[in-house]
């Protein structure tokens, strides 16, 4: 087992380095997007308190991406690289993180994992660009890194972790206030459901109160943003055909590279995932060190499962 984390260590050092390097090089030889170059003129120069009350309200504003990028200007200019690099060391921390929580669970997986969770070359361009999505998506993995370590030991200090960086991911991509909620859902059917604890107001607190105050001062910081989005109707970007659909679908059409047998593989992906998942529930037990940690996993996956599999009759049933 020591051998097999020591490969590991050494693999992971050398393609995360690998991954930095091909970061840094794009962030410094391509163009500025229109988005990117939207964020830069309205939100650079803006003050703190501007950017964080949404004082100049369009969607380009990503908070935690807006106040980075002003930071990172501050102390290395304006170029495209400096711009960017708050992206870039986030993509660090999503390399660490996900081959902490791989190498943890699953040592004897833990690098063809990682490699899998940077193959796609879409999801590699939010770690070059100065938009807030790579921010969100490391700080989503920070955040199940120790939500797993509290699945572990329940300590106070791990679910304060946890929620406190998924509550961070969502100042930088107001979307992923969607798994804010899908959060706090989770922890509470881990709590009273897989856990068996007896439900009572008394127990209701003792789960939720670190959630609670957490979430009052991400309130206190969103209210204002949110009421502006709403208010100017901001919020009609993307699809309107749920997250299966138009997240899920349109990601494995656009990983297709428009192919002409394009709708084929992204029915065989489509599928590839729920046999995946379903062998990862069957076969992948012997893989875990810790054994009630993946029971757990497990039960997550399942109960989530069940909804993705309820969403996709719906779908089906509608084409009917």
């Amino acid at each position: 087992m020591f051998q097999t984390r020591r490969l590991n260590l050494i693999a992971f050092i050398i393609i995360s380095a690998t991954l930095i390097i091909y970061d840094l090089y794009k962030a410094a030889h391509t163009s500025f997007t229109c988005d990117e170059s939207i964020t830069y003129l309205n939100y650079v120069n803006a003050s703190f308190m501007d950017i964080i009350s949404y004082r100049y309200p369009f969607p380009n504003n990503h908070i935690l991406n807006s106040l980075l990028m002003k930071l990172s200007h501050a102390i290395f200019g304006s170029s495209e690289l400096a711009l960017r690099l708050p992206n870039i060391i986030a993509h660090a921390f999503y390399l660490l993180f996900s081959f902490k929580l791989f190498n943890r669970y699953s040592p004897k997986n833990a690098i063809l994992f990682l490699i899998l969770m940077n193959a796609n070359p879409f999801l590699l361009d939010f770690f070059s660009l100065a938009r807030g999505y790579g921010i969100a998506i490391s700080l989503i993995v920070v955040g199940c890194y120790f939500y797993c370590r509290y699945l572990e030991d329940q300590k106070s200090k791990n679910h304060i972790l946890a929620f406190l960086f998924i509550c961070l991911a969502s100042l930088a991509n107001f979307a992923i206030i969607n798994v804010v909620i899908i959060f706090i859902l989770t922890h509470n059917f881990l709590q009273f459901f897989m856990l068996s604890r007896k439900f009572s107001f008394k127990n209701l607190w003792q789960v939720n109160y670190i959630n609670l105050i957490i979430l009052f001062f991400l309130s206190t910081i969103l209210y204002e943003p949110i009421r502006k989005i709403i208010q100017l109707k901001l919020i009609n970007f993307g699809g309107m055909n749920g997250f299966w659909q138009d997240t899920v679908g349109s990601l494995l059409s656009a990983s297709a590279y428009y192919s002409p047998h394009e709708n084929i593989i992204v029915i065989i992906w489509k599928e590839l995932i729920i046999i995946f998942s379903i062998l990862f529930l069957v076969k992948f037990k012997n893989y875990f060190v810790n054994k009630r940690t993946f029971e757990l996993i497990q039960k997550i996956i399942l109960f989530f499962g069940m909804n993705v599999f309820l969403v996709r009759s719906e779908e089906h049933t509608s084409e009917l």
